[in-house]
């Protein structure tokens, strides 16, 4: 990993806890193009629903520059399953 995607994987992560609190963080790698995949969401299990909220689904270049996904840290998308109600 570069320097550069570390930076820019460090300015996004502060940037969406800085409003959203404490997230869970997952890297990727494309070893062919030497993309970074940052995946930034959080899973919440309740008793009858199962919803995960994703902030950030993103793929960062050598550069450090975002190619293509979603980052949106006022709206992210949110899943909801109900996984016990068949």
């Amino acid at each position: 990993m570069t320097t550069s995607q570390e930076n820019a994987i460090e300015r996004i992560t502060r940037k969406v806890e800085r409003l959203n609190g404490n997230l869970t963080l997952r890297i990727g790698y494309n070893l062919r193009k030497g993309h970074v995949l940052l995946n930034i969401f959080k899973v919440r299990d309740l008793t009858h629903t199962v919803t995960t909220t994703t902030f950030v689904d993103v793929e960062i270049n050598t550069k450090g520059n975002i190619t293509k996904g979603f980052a949106n840290e006022y709206e992210p998308k949110v899943e909801k399953i109900y996984p016990y109600l068949n």
